[in-house]
């Protein structure tokens, strides 16, 4: 006797997507795509400017909840989005199971232009026809594809400055193609990269609203940028994720067409554009002075991690408080002694292009919010870190200074009764 031959298996199963998805966003999305079924370009575009994941889970639930009414809409987007968008659509238009989805799926199995595409609308009339469907003749052939849209335009960016650990906010708006904005909001560390990245659909006034809302809080130092520049903090931070090993956020990959590279090249950070190289060099007091700048509200935050200071801060603090000191070195000599060998094990070269990178930045903040002699001496601080041998890091006065307030802030951390870890933080930190 024969074997029993195994049922072929549901082509709707074969051509659904495999990417799951939150069940709220798919929703969302096939509210939206019904209320634009009138309008099948404006639908579409909705549809190519999610995910295209989203996008497949988005066009199941619309053709439960729309029925025949969908059937344009699938079949425009069987032939224009994105896979696996696209091979929803072709499972969508079989599952309608209709003598009209049928002959749109002969229009699709004969002109869609790749031959996976093709097999793939043919397995589905194969499906229909043995469900009872009638096949009809092709309807027509396809539109010919509209010329590729982007998904959106930047038109503006902001940025906040940078806290103690380098990580700052970067926003990025942009335009969608029909209608509304975008926000996309990263989180960029001068040492760790990209750490967050977030879109948000909303609206030129609400964004205008929010940047309001947020000047006026006064958590951060505000400030334009050029949208070629911001871009280039973005791919400049994507690139220390490389380095760093910090894992690039999801949704960054579902959108770096739209933020990616800036059409105008970058050749230096921005303050340049402001204040010379030269300049700086040929005022000697600038660097000497660049300690008063952990006086400005954007940078009396700035310290080294405890556990990184911790063991001079603990050899410092034993010496100061013991009564008998059997050796010839002076308290001055231990205190240069054990700031020297702190600077030169903890300023590794990433960190020292990382507070570089930092200061230039903040330079540029200063000189944006009219401080400019403070955006001189940030920026002589920069220029002496990046010429200067690292071994004699040890005299720079910003960073000298920048490792006694770390040391003295786990001293008194300490003397206080105050577990220090529980305040201790690292660039490397998971975003909360």
């Amino acid at each position: 006797m024969p074997k029993p031959r195994r049922p072929p298996p549901s082509h709707k199963r074969a051509l659904a997507p495999v990417a799951t998805v939150e069940a709220g966003e798919a929703a969302a999305l096939a509210a939206r795509l019904r209320e634009q079924l009138g309008e099948p370009d404006a639908a579409l575009a909705t549809l190519k400017s999610a995910p295209p994941a989203l996008g497949a889970a988005a066009l199941e639930q619309l053709r439960r909840e729309a029925g025949a009414a969908a059937r344009e809409m699938l079949y425009r987007a069987a032939i224009e989005a994105p896979p696996p968008a696209a091979e929803a659509a072709l499972a969508e238009l079989a599952a309608l199971a209709d003598p009209d989805a049928a002959a749109l799926l002969a229009d699709l199995a004969e002109h869609l232009p790749g031959k996976e595409q093709r097999k793939a609308a043919r397995r589905a009339l194969f499906h229909l026809r043995s469900r009872g469907v009638p096949i009809p003749e092709p309807r027509r052939p396809p539109p010919a594809a509209p010329a590729a849209q982007p998904r959106a335009v930047l038109y503006r960016a902001l940025a906040t400055h940078s806290d103690g650990l380098g990580s700052r906010l970067l926003w990025l708006f942009a335009d969608r193609p029909l209608g509304g904005a975008y926000r996309f909001v990263a989180l960029i560390n001068d040492l760790a990269g990209l750490k967050d990245f977030v879109v948000h659909d909303t609206t030129r006034k609400r964004l205008a609203a929010e940047e309001a809302e947020a000047r006026q809080r006064g958590e951060f130092t505000w400030v334009e940028l050029p949208v070629p520049y911001a871009q280039w903090l973005l791919q400049e931070a994507v690139a220390l994720n490389a380095d760093s090993g910090f894992p690039l956020p999801t949704e960054y990959h579902a959108w770096r067409d739209v933020v990616g590279a800036p059409t105008t090249p970058v050749e230096r950070p921005l303050i340049y554009e402001h204040v010379s190289r030269f300049e700086v060099k040929m005022r000697p007091e600038l660097l000497r002075e660049a300690p008063r700048l952990f006086e400005e509200p954007e940078m009396e935050g700035w310290f080294l991690g405890y556990r990184q200071v911790q063991p001079y801060a603990v050899e410092l603090r034993r010496a100061r408080e013991a009564r008998l000191v059997l050796t010839p070195e002076s308290e001055e000599q231990r205190h240069e002694r054990v700031l020297t060998q702190a600077i030169r094990e903890l300023f590794t070269p990433p960190l020292r292009r990382a507070l570089q990178r930092r200061l230039e930045e903040t330079a540029y903040i200063f000189w944006a919010t009219g401080r400019r002699e403070q955006a001189k001496r940030a920026v002589a601080a920069a220029v002496e870190i990046a010429d200067s041998d690292p071994l004699l890091l040890p005299r720079h006065p910003l960073v000298r200074s920048l490792l006694e307030r770390s040391i003295e802030l786990a001293i008194q951390a300490e003397r206080a009764g105050i577990d220090p870890t529980q305040y201790d933080r690292s660039p490397y930190d998971p975003v909360g």
